[in-house]
C-alpha cells in the first residue's frame, strides 16, 4: 500500500472520495480480490463502497484533526496498511465594510439614518453579530440603535465638515471599518429646481442633459445660475457621469437592463443652498442578440489528413432574452470566410465531433460559430487548425514554428487514446514523458532528436511494460532546445 495523501478542509467542506485501487500494488492478485478495512477513526465516518473510501464528520461542526489507518488485506491473509490524517479546520474572515457614501445637508436638518447592515459583509456571521463602533465625531453626535446610525449637529447652528469612522467588529475581534464625511452647509435662499415630467430612453440608450436645459430649471434670488452644480441621488440601477468638457450630465443604465426608476435630481448654489426634485425615467426595453462568448478548441492544432475526428467545443452564450441559443458552425479553407466548405446549422451542444465530409488537404483551416436566437446573431473570434499528412511540418518559412510549444492532447478526457501534438523551431533533442499523479514515470514516449515542425505522436494508455493504466490524471511533459512544457490529461475508463 503505497502512502495516501492526508486531506486539509474547511467545517462545510467535504473530503474528497479516496479510490483506494489507485494506491495498493499486488503482483499475486487483482484489485477486487482485496479486502480492505481501516481503524483509528472517532470523530470520522468511514464508509467503503466498491473499494472508495467517503468520510465525512460525525458532528458537521468538529474542528480538529484525525489519522485514519487503511489495511488492505489479500485473500491469502497477507497485509499492508498507511495512515491517512484528515483536518477539519475552522473558517473564519474577517467582515468588509463597503464605502458608506458621504452626506451633505443644509444647516438645521438631519442627516439620513444609515442602516449599517447594507455595508457589511461576512461570510461567518450574521448581521446581528457583528458589533459597531463609531468615532471621530466631534460636533457631530452619532447614536447607535439596532445597528441604525443616526447623525446630527450637536449644536443646530454649527456648519461645516467632520468625518467620521465605522468600524465593524466580529465576534472573534476580526474588524473593518470605513470613513464617511458629514457636511453641513450654511443656509441662504435656496434655489428652485422645476417640476421634472418624465423621460424615455430605449434599453443601453444614454439620456443627456446639457447644463444649459438644467439651468433654465433652476430659479435662485442669491446666485447667478452659471454658479450652479447638479448630481443625480436615490438611483439604483441607473448610473450617472459628468462631462465637464460638454458641460453635460449623462444617464444610463447597466447592459440589457429595462425598467423604470425614480431619481433626484440635485441642484447646489455653491453656498449651501440645494433643492432636489423626483424624475421619472422609463427604460423601454429592446431585444437583444446572444453575448459574445469564446471558442475553446481546437485552436493551432494539426491533424492527419485522413482518419482523425476533429472535436470542436466553445463557451455556451448567454441569450438575454431568456432562451437557450442555437449554434452554427462555419470551416473556411480561408481567414475571411470567403470559401466555406463544411457548415453545420441548429447544433444545441456546445461541441461537436467533425469528420470531414471528404479528405482534406495539407494546410490551415479556419472556424467559427454563430449563436442565433430570435434577434440575430453573434459570431464568435476565428479559430484555425492544420491538416498535414506527415507527422512533421514541411520546412515553408511560413509554417516553420517561431518557438517551442506542448499543445493540448485532444480528445480531453479522452479513451481509449489520445492524441499529443508539440513544435520544435529548430532540431531538437525530444523527450516527452507521461507522470501519473504521484509524480512517477508510467511512459516514454520519444526519447530521439526530431526535426523542425510539428509533430504528434497518439498514446494508448499503456506503461513502459505494455501494461493498461487506470483512470486518473496524468501530466505529459515534453523537454527540449532547454525548455520544459506540462499539460494535464485525463483517463476516464
Amino acid at each position: 500500500v503505497s502512502a495516501i495523501p492526508g486531506q486539509q478542509q474547511y467545517v462545510g467542506d467535504d473530503f474528497a472520495p479516496i479510490n483506494l485501487d489507485d494506491y495498493v500494488i499486488d503482483p499475486d492478485h487483482r484489485d477486487d480480490e482485496l479486502a480492505w478495512s481501516y481503524r483509528g477513526n472517532k470523530n470520522l465516518l468511514v464508509n467503503l463502497t466498491n473499494r472508495i473510501a467517503t468520510i465525512n464528520r460525525s458532528n458537521p461542526t468538529w474542528i480538529g484533526s484525525e489519522t485514519i489507518v487503511f489495511i488492505a488485506t489479500d485473500p491469502l491473509g497477507a497485509k499492508d496498511s498507511t495512515g491517512v490524517t484528515f483536518e477539519s479546520k475552522a473558517r473564519n474572515k474577517p467582515p468588509v465594510v463597503t464605502p458608506i457614501p458621504d452626506q451633505q445637508i443644509l444647516e438645521g436638518l438631519s442627516f439620513q439614518p444609515i442602516y449599517l447592515d447594507g455595508y457589511v459583509a461576512d461570510p461567518d456571521h450574521d448581521d446581528s453579530q457583528i458589533t459597531w463602533r463609531i468615532s471621530g465625531n466631534k460636533n457631530l453626535m452619532a447614536t447607535l440603535t439596532n445597528r441604525v446610525a443616526t447623525v446630527k449637529p450637536v449644536d443646530p447652528d454649527w456648519n461645516g465638515k467632520e468625518i467620521i469612522t465605522f468600524k465593524a467588529i466580529d465576534p472573534t475581534g476580526l474588524a473593518d471599518s470605513s470613513i464617511t464625511v458629514f457636511t453641513v452647509f450654511p443656509v441662504n435662499d435656496p434655489p428652485r429646481l422645476a417640476e421634472f415630467t418624465g423621460f424615455q430612453i430605449l434599453e443601453d440608450d444614454t439620456l443627456i442633459w446639457n447644463y444649459t436645459y438644467l439651468y433654465s430649471r433652476v430659479t435662485d434670488p442669491d446666485n447667478d445660475s452659471t454658479d450652479f452644480r447638479f448630481l443625480i441621488s436615490d438611483n439604483l440601477n441607473l448610473s450617472w457621469q459628468i462631462d465637464t468638457e460638454k458641460q453635460q450630465i449623462i444617464i444610463f443604465g447597466p447592459p440589457n437592463w429595462y425598467g423604470e426608476e425614480t431619481i433626484s435630481v440635485n441642484a447646489f448654489d455653491g453656498v449651501g443652498g440645494s433643492d432636489a426634485k423626483p424624475c421619472k425615467i422609463i427604460v423601454r426595453s429592446v431585444p437583444d442578440k446572444p453575448l459574445p462568448f469564446d471558442i475553446l478548441l481546437p485552436i493551432g492544432q494539426v491533424f492527419s489528413a485522413t482518419g482523425d475526428t476533429i472535436h470542436f467545443s466553445w463557451h455556451r452564450a448567454v441569450d438575454p432574452e431568456g432562451g437557450q441559443p442555437m449554434y452554427q458552425l462555419n470551416i473556411a479553407d480561408d481567414q475571411s470566410f470567403q470559401h466555406v466548405i463544411d457548415q453545420y446549422n441548429n447544433l444545441i451542444d456546445t461541441t461537436f465531433a467533425y469528420i470531414p465530409k471528404t479528405s482534406l488537404k495539407d494546410g490551415t483551416y479556419y472556424w467559427k460559430i454563430f449563436a442565433f436566437n430570435s434577434v440575430g446573431s453573434t459570431p464568435s473570434d476565428v479559430g484555425s487548425f492544420r491538416i498535414s499528412s506527415t507527422r512533421i511540418s514541411d520546412n515553408n518559412p511560413e509554417t516553420i514554428p517561431t518557438d517551442y510549444a506542448l499543445f493540448q492532447n485532444y480528445p480531453n478526457p479522452f479513451n481509449p487514446e489520445t492524441c499529443i501534438s508539440y513544435q520544435l523551431p529548430q532540431q531538437a533533442h525530444v523527450i516527452l514523458e507521461v507522470y501519473n499523479s504521484l509524480g512517477q514515470r508510467v511512459a516514454l514516449l520519444e526519447d530521439e532528436f526530431q526535426e523542425v515542425g510539428t509533430h504528434r505522436i497518439r498514446w494508448n494508455v499503456t506503461n513502459e511494460l505494455g501494461q493498461k493504466l487506470p483512470s486518473g490524471i496524468y501530466i505529459c511533459r515534453l523537454k527540449a532546445g532547454g525548455k520544459c512544457f506540462d499539460i494535464k490529461m485525463i483517463l476516464l475508463q
